[in-house]
């Protein structure tokens, strides 16, 4: 025998809804959380392959329409790779003092190529920084240190620009925004005397190390 139902109370009709409307809400509310994961982790791998090209086009050479090499920047922030003290490429030493401070430094990107192929890839940069020695500066009693910057010279590898594949570019102390290629004695001693592709590695301990 059928009973008539009760009809539901307009209050209770109206908790049931406000509870079916939250749990619509809530996967609403994961669903979104979820895209918005998702959306993040795209980012990220996409960001960072980026900002490493990026940071890769930011080491390779540039060059002004007249053919300069434009000066690099942050070079201490590259690989450093050796030092010398009164090294000189002819014969006699110094009238004074001990000479200047040598120091060499690598384009990150290089040094990780020639560490894994001990090859220098194209768009190779070397930076020499030379300091004047410094000495009897408070509280210095004995010893030098590296003093005044009065040379860059950038070493860069480019065969598509250069046929001997290796230019030589000197920057004087006054930071100028870009120099001329350094005359064909350069690319001579280097093609004689470096010990490997025209880098002077016996004198680096970082890359003749790796030998």
């Amino acid at each position: 025998m059928d009973y008539p139902r009760r009809p539901i109370p307009l209050v209770s009709r109206a908790v049931r809804a406000a509870l079916a409307l939250f749990d619509d809400w809530q996967l609403m509310a994961c669903v979104a959380a979820a895209i918005l994961v998702c959306a993040a982790l795209g980012a990220i791998l996409v960001v960072r392959p980026l900002g490493a090209e990026t940071g890769r086009d930011m080491q390779m050479p540039r060059y002004t329409p007249d053919g300069q090499l434009v000066r690099p920047e942050r070079i201490e922030e590259w690989v450093f790779v050796g030092a010398s003290l009164g090294l000189t490429y002819s014969d006699g030493a110094p009238a004074d003092g001990p000479g200047a401070f040598h120091n060499v430094y690598i384009t990150p990107a290089a040094y990780d190529a020639f560490m894994q192929t001990r090859t220098f890839p194209d768009g190779t940069m070397l930076a020499m920084t030379i300091h004047l020695p410094g000495e009897k500066t408070s509280p210095g009693r004995n010893g030098v240190f590296e003093g005044r910057r009065v040379a860059l010279e950038i070493a860069v590898k480019d065969p598509a620009r250069f046929p001997e594949r290796w230019a030589y570019f000197p920057f004087g102390s006054d930071r100028a925004a870009s120099a001329r290629r350094a005359g064909p004695s350069c690319n001579a001693c280097h093609a004689e005397h470096a010990a490997t592709d025209h880098v002077f590695t016996q004198f680096y301990p970082v890359l003749r190390d790796r030998m």
